[in-house]
């Protein structure tokens, strides 16, 4: 018999913040919120960068890394 499957499900949402679209459209900065779908929990991040971070950490977390994928 096979373990269940262990998924999660996430909305995520990216918009370019309107003040700084308005002064500087090229560099202007983009907002991210990532919604848990299971949970309905909200996270909001400046960079999409922190939002990567938040959507790995999701699926590897700290303390399941052993020292050999380091």
């Amino acid at each position: 018999m096979n373990p269940p499957t262990m998924y999660a499900s996430f909305l995520v949402r990216v918009w370019q913040d309107a003040d700084t679209a308005a002064i500087i459209p090229p560099v202007a900065t983009w907002r991210v919120e990532i919604e848990h779908i299971q949970t309905g929990q909200q996270c909001f991040f400046d960079t999409l960068g922190q939002a990567l971070d938040f959507l790995y950490r999701q699926v590897y977390p700290v303390d399941t890394i052993s020292d050999k994928t380091l």
